[in-house]
């Protein structure tokens, strides 16, 4: 998904935007990660916060 690229390159205003407009915080991708998950991996913490701010499940 866009929300995942995003994520996973640490484009904080990019996801905002994306979340502000529909983009789904909980996507699961073909793969069975979230964008959570990989903004984690990548260690984009700002994008972590973000995305828990906006609803994204931790578990």
């Amino acid at each position: 998904t866009p929300l995942f690229g995003a994520a996973k390159k640490g484009h904080v205003e990019i996801c905002e935007y994306l979340i502000q407009n529909g983009a789904d915080v909980n996507a699961i991708t073909m793969t069975g990660v979230t964008s959570l998950y990989t903004a984690a991996e990548e260690g984009h913490l700002d994008v972590v916060e973000v995305l828990i701010r906006h609803g994204a499940d931790v578990n």
